[in-house]
């Protein structure tokens, strides 16, 4: 084993894993020179590849574009064959190389997902304005340092602090249905960013609507509970018999 062409191999770029495993292999094979002698079925049961995977990735090796083994003999009756491999001069033109490859399949992640980021927008902005049909509702003089939130910012597990302030002030401090389902609200519109004045605002409107409820609601109770009679009402109620006796003694 070639301690120095294992260390190369580690450091050279390969798009397939299977390219890797070989390398690592032969390079556990060679002696110092990069010289090896063996055989698919040795390279098989060190790598657990496929005799047609290991075939195809040695022929690649060999090819002129790559020029990583060197096929020296071989024997016609068997399968064994002595080669060299030749890691160290194919570093410096490989790397760039495969550098190029990543860079190309790094780019092509990217636009792909560009396209399903695009795509998907679609998807949520369906029946919504667009973007000129916004700007002519916006206000004119939108403020530039106003700090804006994430629509995953707002979520029912925390209450954030600026929250808190004016579910405080407007006396509904702790009131998690009401958050929840300024949550909810907030969701459904589809936006992603939210200024701090919109979300106060819509906050505010979410408080005083339940306020509303909750007024409505007071009102209805009160308006079916029996009328509570005081306290002299409710005693000549009680001894109206006795007292209609003592009338007609006299």
């Amino acid at each position: 084993m070639s301690s120095k062409l294992t260390h190369l191999v580690w450091g050279y770029k390969t798009i397939k894993v299977e390219d890797k495993l070989l390398l690592l292999a032969l390079a556990e094979l060679a002696d110092r020179n990069g010289n090896f002698q063996t055989s698919i079925t040795e390279l098989r049961e060190l790598t657990g590849m496929s005799d047609g995977v290991i075939s195809t990735t040695l022929h690649h090796f060999m090819s002129a574009q790559v020029k990583l083994v060197r096929l020296n003999r071989r024997d016609q009756n068997s399968d064994c064959f002595s080669a060299s491999l030749h890691i160290e001069n194919s570093v410096a033109t490989t790397t760039a190389h495969s550098q190029s490859a990543f860079n190309e399949l790094d780019l092509l992640a990217q636009v792909q997902e560009q396209n399903e980021r695009l795509q998907q927008n679609k998807q949520n902005n369906r029946g919504k304005l667009n973007r000129s049909q916004r700007a002519q509702i916006a206000p004119l003089h939108r403020p530039t340092n106003e700090k804006q939130y994430n629509v995953l910012e707002i979520h029912m597990e925390e209450i954030p602090n600026w929250a808190e302030g004016v579910m405080f002030k407007a006396g509904v401090q702790g009131r998690k249905d009401i958050w929840d389902s300024f949550v909810v609200d907030v969701h459904k519109t589809g936006e992603k960013i939210f200024t701090q004045t919109l979300l106060t605002n819509r906050l505010h409107q979410k408080i005083a609507y339940f306020k509303q409820q909750s007024f409505s609601n007071s009102q209805e109770s009160a308006h079916n509970r029996p009328v509570k009679q005081s306290a002299l009402s409710d005693f000549e109620e009680r001894y109206r018999d006795y007292l209609s006796d003592d009338d007609n003694d006299y």
